[in-house]
């Protein structure tokens, strides 16, 4: 049986008002005791070498210097621990439940382009991971499926669409969206980059 001390969590973040929602949410669920939570920047993270047994990265890739991330997560992972990265995938086209017209469709498919200067939101996310000293990697694309038109990352993919569309396309996406949550059948999938890889056992940093 693990101990609770085996299995605790450090979560980073760059900015202060999502670590404060993150602690609400943990102490909502009684984990505050099992997360520890601290402001730090991805680029230079405040670990010893090796501090880690898994190391993971989820959307956050895409806002800063991805090469310097990188680097710093095989940093504080320990020999054989294991490095995993989600990045937003703005080369796949996102993919809406919906009876639309074809060229409709074809303006919608595609993802809002968010992403940073130096950041990773593309398939080359597996080209920099093979770099790093990594065993066994697997990289493989994955769709996260979003059936909540009230919640957040459905509103912004959808003022993406509004902004393409002219008004008498809007009410034809209108009329199909209002067709396919009638039918118990409105979502849509949003495409990720992700790869998990080891950490090779020779590797010193």
């Amino acid at each position: 049986v693990r101990s609770h001390e085996e299995n605790r969590v450090t979560a980073l973040d760059f900015n202060p008002f999502l670590l404060r929602e993150a602690q609400a949410l943990a102490a909502a669920e009684g984990l505050q005791d099992r997360i520890r939570f601290l402001h730090g920047n991805a680029e230079s993270l405040p670990f010893a070498d090796g501090a880690f047994d898994c190391v993971y990265s989820v959307t956050v890739l895409e806002e800063c210097d991805a090469e310097k991330a990188l680097a710093e997560m095989a940093r504080v992972t320990r020999a054989g621990g294991r490095i995993a990265v989600a990045v937003r995938a703005l080369d796949l086209p996102q993919w809406w439940n919906l009876d639309l017209p074809q060229r409709i469709s074809e303006k919608v498919s595609s993802p809002p382009y968010s992403v940073g200067k130096r950041g990773v939101a593309d398939r080359s996310l597996y080209r920099r991971m093979k770099a790093l000293p990594l065993d066994d990697l697997v990289a493989f694309p994955y769709l996260i499926t979003l059936d909540n038109p009230g919640g957040p990352i459905w509103k912004n993919r959808e003022d993406q669409v509004f902004s393409l569309l002219p008004p008498e396309e809007v009410a034809i996406w209108e009329a199909a969206t209002a067709e396919a949550k009638a039918d118990g059948l409105l979502f849509m999938a949003h495409p990720f980059h992700c790869a998990v890889g080891r950490k090779s056992a020779g590797a010193t940093s």
